[in-house]
């Protein structure tokens, strides 16, 4: 596999990827660089903390700054140039994962190589999140290009997992015992002296400052990161899963059930190529486990070691195992990335058109779509907010407080001042008689997903205002 066939399809992914994931796909990178480069977005909570590094939005800042010196900033090149870029930067960390296979199972057989070739780009869910422009996305670029520098004994893996630790302190979990074996086994006290500690200090230092300079006063994220989780268990407030999570519904579900039994025989076959990357990955998986918060993108950056024993342990006899295991793979990701939650960026491409607009509310689940990165327009607009418990007297959620009453609470709320509301299907028994008093009615259904969960449902509802003169 090279280079021009992974662009080929990082980029396709991008250009048809219209499910909606997680909300930190948009608000904590695209968001963030609108505002930089346009001067309208919104800022979460975790900005005001400054939890949150600048080197990551800055990426998509940049491209979005020249669509706006060229004049080409319509809200479709807007939306899609950063997932291009994504795209571009998955595109160059692939190769990195495919040396990486190379150098650390090079004794292996032909056919594992090929087969790693194809369970690696056919894998749902890099097809699903390589060209989505999530932290965890650019995590795994990082780490797989760090990865292969390891397995070749290059120091200077130091400086890509230095930037990663910067931009996402927990990723430290996964290099916590391939660094300390590294240093403990290192034979030149030169390279450990003169190239691995000062590449890590550079690093930081230059990342520290450039923060500190875009927030205006001393910022160190890894350390502000930690310290807001641990003070106040910030994560467990998004929700809980049990320690046995990442087994019984991440790995499963990454695998489609069949390839845990390549895994298992990979790993036994073969851990003797490298003892710390195995120990590592079982590592990653055990601290994770005990964490409250759980999601799946969480451990993505394990999924090129993953499929490298995948590959070791698929069999070999069958000619048709493969090509299935892979297809499903695919139709899965085409699936996810098509068809499932595709509502909140239907519901915004259409109000990105909208001539007459003198504001948006939505009322869904907090940051259930995408915000300013995708309407591109300076409208007024006003979301269920949900910002944790930080231990302050006058706290609230107003996203809770929506959802435990939504007859009772939209009657505090200022409908006159929007010409758009946004809402799924299954609040709306509740508050439509609130709607229609105001003028609001029903103009577009949003297909959702096959699946609703908590507060969504199949259907996204617009509720527009009615202008004699709008067209």
């Amino acid at each position: 596999m090279n280079f021009k066939i992974f662009l080929l399809v990082r980029s396709f992914m991008a250009l048809i990827s219209w499910g909606y994931f997680v909300p930190d796909e948009t608000w904590q990178s695209v968001e963030v660089a609108h505002k930089l480069v346009f001067n309208h977005g919104h800022l979460t909570w975790e900005w005001n903390q400054a939890l949150r590094s600048y080197l990551h939005p800055m990426i998509f800042a940049v491209p979005m700054k020249f669509l706006q010196v060229l004049q080409w900033d319509s809200p479709y090149q807007v939306v899609l140039i950063p997932k291009l870029v994504q795209a571009l930067i998955s595109a160059l960390s692939d190769t990195y994962a495919v040396q990486f296979h190379l150098t650390v199972f090079g004794r292996s057989s032909i056919d594992s190589r090929q087969t790693f070739a194809a369970l690696y780009t056919s894998n749902w869910f890099l097809l699903y999140a390589s060209s989505r422009t999530l932290i965890n996305t650019l995590e795994t670029c990082l780490s797989t290009v760090a990865l292969s520098l390891y397995a070749q004994k290059d120091a200077n893996y130091v400086f890509w997992i230095a930037i990663c630790f910067m931009m996402r302190p927990t990723t430290a979990i996964f290099w916590i015992p391939m660094v300390i074996t590294d240093i403990i086994l290192q034979k030149s006290m030169k390279t450990l002296v003169f190239k691995m500690i000062p590449q890590a200090i550079l690093v930081i230092l230059l990342a520290i400052a450039f923060d500190s300079y875009m927030y205006g006063y001393l910022a160190i994220i890894p350390w502000n990161f930690l310290s807001v989780n641990l003070l106040h268990d910030v994560s467990a407030q998004y929700g809980l899963q049990p320690v046995h999570w990442y087994l019984t519904n991440f790995l499963p579900a990454l695998l489609i059930g069949y390839g845990a039994y390549p895994l298992t025989r990979g790993m036994l076959e073969g851990y003797q190529h490298s003892k710390v990357i195995l120990f590592s990955l079982l590592w990653t998986l055990l601290i994770y486990s005990f964490l409250g918060h759980k999601e799946h993108r969480f451990l993505m950056p394990t999924i090129p070691i993953i499929i490298a024993y995948i590959s070791v342990g698929f069999p070999k006899n069958s000619k048709t195992l493969l090509p299935v295991f892979c297809g499903l793979n695919v139709i899965l990701a085409l699936y996810l990335s098509v068809i499932h939650q595709a509502a909140p960026h239907s519901v915004m491409e259409y109000l990105s058109v909208q001539k007459m607009n003198r504001g948006v509310l939505f009322l869904t689940p907090c940051h259930g779509t995408p915000f300013y990165s995708h309407l591109h327009k300076e409208v007024p607009m006003e979301f269920l907010q949900c910002p944790p418990d930080l231990g302050h007297q006058d706290y609230e959620n107003p996203n809770d407080n929506f959802f435990e009453d939504p007859a009772g609470t939209i009657k505090d709320i200022d409908l006159s001042r929007f010409d758009y509301v946004v809402l799924y299907e299954n609040v709306l028994p509740l508050v439509e008689e609130s709607l229609n008093v105001e003028k609001l009615k029903p103009c577009r259904r949003f297909w959702h997903t096959h699946f609703p969960e908590g507060q969504t449902s199949a259907y996204l509802m617009l509720f527009c205002r009615h202008h004699p003169h709008r067209e």
